[in-house]
């Protein structure tokens, strides 16, 4: 193709043009790059030859500009497509390509002729005027839509301190009712005096174009103070200057909170630390030895008949019907000491009883 171009004298003015110039074959696969496809994507036009020069597409716009790339080189007639491509540094900018078909006498296909134009410019200043545009017309109505019904204070505050503009819930928070005792008015007489020139100097640090987040406590129009806390932008005004976009919260509650948990924490941090190792007592030890008599003694009365008495069968019986009635006597008291029916108490011990004894023997016991 270097040849093919070479002979119709087009290799210096296309290496010479600030676009993308390429030719392909009627099949669509890319067969001559020019000197700018280089330059601008860093590599070498014989590694993007073929369908290779693809890679550099955004992976978001790659399948539907190849389909649109097909769709053209079926159709064999002129397009045109938008897509962004990869340049060396790694960023996308966007790309109007043009396609034509190169026709011989007879009307057939010899080849695809083609430019790459970089529209990134262009696109931002057309998004830009839309956005200006948009800004002109629905400022106002957008503000009122979205800022009206937050509960938090968003305000407008000029550099020099004033409020120029402030929703519903700032209105609640300066405890007033119209924004015409707002606007106009000093914010810095809002905030507390011991924090008004550290706010002061926050204002004018995000009026010369710095974002941030303050603390600080407002006392509003009835006296009652508050502590708040507000993240504030700089917004651009139409002549030049800065003014502070600051969305307000009052956190009094949260921070009474926090200031209680920390006083609990302070509290359990003056407790004595417990011992490392548990250590057991006289008392430990007299009660251990207390349960283990106590589980002793009360299997002796169950024994006791298959020591005196010589038919096992007798013996059996003997110690079944005792445990029986220590079964009773001891739900019988237990119903005692709940306050509950102590004979119902007792029976359903017994009952109990026999059912967790019919389950072992069940189970071969």
């Amino acid at each position: 193709m270097e040849k093919f171009v070479t002979e119709i004298g087009l290799a210096q003015v296309a290496d010479a043009l600030p676009a993308i110039v390429w030719t392909a074959l009627p099949d669509g696969r890319v067969d001559y790059l020019n000197r700018r496809w280089w330059e601008y994507t860093g590599l070498a036009p014989q590694m993007s030859l073929g369908d290779a020069w693809q890679d550099v597409v955004h992976p978001d716009e790659r399948p539907s500009h190849i389909a649109a790339w097909r769709s053209i080189v079926a159709s064999g007639a002129p397009g045109e497509m938008e897509v962004r491509l990869r340049c060396h540094d790694g960023n996308f900018r966007r790309f109007l390509i043009s396609a034509s078909p190169a026709l011989d006498e007879g009307g057939r296909l010899l080849r695809w002729c083609g430019i790459a134009t970089d529209i990134e410019d262009r696109r931002q200043a057309e998004e830009q005027r839309v956005r200006d545009l948009m800004k002109h017309q629905e400022v106002e109505e957008s503000f009122r839509a979205i800022v009206e019904t937050t509960p938090e204070c968003v305000k407008l505050v000029s550099r020099d301190g004033f409020v120029l503009r402030v929703n519903r819930a700032g209105l609640a928070m300066a405890g007033l009712d119209e924004a015409a005792a707002v606007i106009g008015r000093c914010f810095y007489d809002f905030v507390a005096p011991e924090h008004r020139e550290r706010y002061r100097a926050f204002n004018e640090r995000i009026c010369a174009g710095d974002r941030g987040f303050l603390e600080f406590d407002l006392i509003n129009a009835h006296g009652v103070r508050r502590h708040m806390e507000t993240r504030a932008a700089p917004l651009h005004a139409s002549d030049g200057t800065f003014a502070q976009l600051g969305l307000t919260r009052d956190v009094t509650d949260r921070r009474a909170a926090e200031e209680a948990l920390d006083r609990i924490r302070t509290e359990l941090s003056r407790l004595p630390k417990p011992a490392e190792r548990a250590s057991l007592t006289g008392d430990d030890w007299l009660g251990a030895v207390a349960v283990f008599l106590l589980v002793f003694i009360s299997t002796i009365p169950i024994v006791l008949p298959f020591m005196i008495l010589q038919d096992a069968w007798t013996a059996l019986r003997t110690s079944n019907a005792i445990a029986v009635a220590m079964m009773f006597v001891t739900g019988y008291a237990f119903g005692r000491l709940a306050g509950y029916r102590p004979w119902v108490t007792g029976g359903s011990m017994v009952l109990l009883g026999c059912f967790l004894v019919a389950v072992t023997i069940a189970l071969g016991g």
